[in-house]
């Protein structure tokens, strides 16, 4: 399982009535067939490969890789992951070179660019109403990494060899984690949320009873929004916390286990870990150096004690040959 990423970029002006060709890819995700009056469509730049507010840039690789993984994706609000916030899906996307624009690295600049559609219904139709308006306008998208690599030195960005942090300057050079190899592409996220209330509620006069209703069902979506909120910040955190440690511990295998495996782990849970895989690593060399004395046969050679000088005229003489090598070795 690989590291999960939110990046924001803005809707694209192209927007309005879908074009055959569209339309037969509209048609692929439908259980009916839909006709140009029932979809409302839109262009927009999903990433790139320059440099974000992060410090973070996609490789040209992984944006190929997340144009295929992005089709038939669904577009909801402020992330939050219920199937009634559903309001779009991406029926196509592509990598496209910006003419005569250049990353931050000189290179060509690339953009993946998607296109969505969204049914004509009277649940969507304010949802139509804020983009044709600017309303909701910015857009985030969430996918799966495999690897980060540091700008720098090459070496994994969280790994025991790189020692570099993103956004500092080494002899000229802004260090990026460049993200690589995605594994999967979530969902793309309206995250401007209009002011007024109708966007999302539609309230009646006509019955306490329907008010009271709507209230509840207000007040339950911005429960449900906090809690996501506050899940997705206490997962970031974890995250974080682990690679901070790893740094320490030099096990980049098990920090990526810890993190994003089938049984994540807390940072407190990793330390731990980590601890006991240094002790059993510590045991197993001790172990092999028992069994090559016990192989070799050294154990059972026995030492004599220097047996020393018996008179002071041995000593004398042990002295004088020691004197005279000396004094050829010197010569």
């Amino acid at each position: 399982m690989g590291s999960k990423v939110f990046k924001s970029t803005e809707i694209e002006r192209e927007i309005g009535e879908a074009t055959d060709d569209e339309l037969a890819l509209i048609n692929k995700f439908t259980r009916k067939t839909l006709e140009k009056d029932d979809v409302y469509t839109f262009s927009m730049v999903l990433c790139g490969n320059e440099v974000d507010r992060d410090g973070e840039a996609f490789t040209d690789e992984a944006l190929d890789k997340l144009a295929e993984l992005f089709v038939g994706k669904t577009g909801i609000c402020d992330h939050r992951w219920l199937a009634n916030n559903q309001v779009a899906r991406i029926f196509a996307a592509e990598v496209i070179a910006e003419q005569g624009e250049t990353n931050a690295f000189g290179k060509q600049y690339v953009t993946l660019r998607a296109k969505a559609y969204i049914p004509r219904t009277k649940r969507t139709k304010s949802v139509i109403e804020d983009i044709d308006g600017g309303i909701k306008r910015e857009i985030s998208i969430s996918c799966a990494i495999q690897s980060q690599t540091c700008s720098i030195c090459g070496n994994p960005y969280y790994g025991k060899d790189c020692a570099h942090r993103k956004g500092h300057v080494y002899d000229g050079a802004t260090c990026v984690a460049m993200l690589g190899d995605p594994i999967d592409a979530y969902e793309f996220s309206f995250v401007a949320v209009p002011a007024q209330t109708d966007a999302h509620v539609t309230k009646s006069a006509e019955s306490e009873d329907n008010e009271q209703e709507e209230n509840d069902l207000e007040t339950k979506e911005t429960g449900e929004k906090n809690l996501t909120e506050e899940a997705v910040k206490k997962e970031r955190e974890r995250i974080r916390d682990i690679f901070r440690l790893a740094k320490g511990v030099c096990d980049a295998e098990l920090a990526q286990e810890a993190a994003f495996g089938e049984n994540p782990l807390t940072a407190e849970q990793f330390a731990v870990k980590a601890l006991e895989r240094q002790a059993e690593q510590g045991a197993a060399i001790l172990g092999e150096m028992e069994k090559n004395v016990l192989e070799s046969g050294a154990e059972g050679i026995e030492t004599e004690p220097n047996a020393g000088y018996e008179t002071e005229a041995e000593l004398d003489a042990q002295k004088t040959f020691d004197t005279e090598r000396v004094k050829r070795a010197t010569q």
